[in-house]
Formats: C-alpha cells, sequence, structure tokens
C-alpha cells in the first residue's frame, strides 16, 4: 500500500457523502407566541444541528457568508450563531470543545463550512 503523505489533500469523489438535509416544523415562543416554522435538520461532524429556513434568507447571513468569500476568517463564529441561535451555538461549541477547553480555529471553521454544505448539498 502507498504512504500517503502528511497534509495531501482527500479527492473530492473519496469524501464522505452528506446528508441531504431533512426538512422539519419546528415550534418557536411558547403560549400565545408560539409559532409553526419550517426548518433544515443535518448532521454534521455527528452533531445534528436545525437551521430554520427564514435564517437562510437572512440578509446579515448573506452578509457573513461574503466575508467568508472575502477570505475573513472572523465571519465563522458570527455567521453560526446567526444560523442556529444562541442556545444551539453554546451546545455545538461544547461538543467541537477539546480536552482544553477551547474549540480550535480549524475545527470550527471546517464545521461551519460542512454545515454550509450539508445545508445546500447542489452548490
Amino acid at each position: 500500500m502507498a504512504n500517503v503523505p502528511a497534509g495531501a489533500k482527500t479527492p473530492e469523489d473519496h469524501k464522505p457523502k452528506t446528508a441531504k438535509p431533512e426538512k422539519i416544523t419546528v415550534t418557536v415562543g411558547e403560549g400565545d407566541d408560539a409559532r409553526e416554522l419550517p426548518a433544515l435538520r443535518v448532521t454534521v461532524h455527528d452533531i445534528e444541528v436545525t437551521v430554520l429556513e427564514e435564517a437562510l434568507n437572512d440578509f446579515e447571513v448573506l452578509d457573513q457568508s461574503a466575508q467568508l468569500q472575502d477570505r475573513n476568517a472572523a465571519a465563522f463564529p458570527r455567521l453560526l450563531r446567526l444560523l442556529v441561535g444562541d442556545d444551539d451555538w453554546r451546545r455545538i461549541l461544547d461538543e467541537l470543545r477539546g480536552v482544553n477547553g477551547r474549540v480550535a480555529v480549524e475545527d470550527g471553521v471546517a464545521f461551519v463550512s460542512d454545515l454550509m454544505q450539508a445545508l445546500n448539498p447542489n452548490s
């Protein structure tokens, strides 16, 4: 078997398949303020994530996505928070946290990138 050099890129056809997002309905709010909203559920890095469809049609999400295109890595945390909300943002970071108690930049960037790909698998 051939030795693969460290840091070698994985061919695209060898990457694990990303499951298509599941369309669901979630209840937001409580009591008289409760409303049913369409959402997408995906699993990324073994973490289940629910994103409201309205979050994908948000001007601030568009701006943060554009920041990523401009190679502004600082946009990744804000984009994740805009997509999933504060509570799920904390939960996801806790699941990504290493033994040192920190979320490595590489792990956070990979998660958000893979989440965006999972939410829009045809792009």
